[in-house]
């Protein structure tokens, strides 16, 4: 199973999840801990965080780009950097 498949399977819960009290949450999470194999904390963390995400804000990883399309062509060719 990998980390896509668990991740539908804690967006299938969540609703359910948000809208329960104390002991049903419990009985959530033991179902979805036994299925996905993940310890508790983290299927708590990732029920408190998925409401949270933005599907249509790109994630700002990565470095920086602090050149121009232009610039960095000539980094490229004369520095030989790139």
């Amino acid at each position: 199973m990998n980390m896509a498949t668990k991740t539908d399977i804690i967006k299938d819960k969540l609703k359910e999840y948000l809208k329960a009290d104390t002991k049903r949450k419990g009985e959530i999470l033991d179902a979805v801990v036994e299925v996905t194999k993940l310890h508790r904390k983290s299927v708590i963390r990732r029920f408190r965080v998925l409401p949270l995400k933005d599907s249509a804000k790109e994630e700002g990883r990565g470095r920086p780009v602090y050149f121009a399309e232009g610039r960095r062509r000539y980094f490229v060719c004369r520095v030989g950097y790139g």
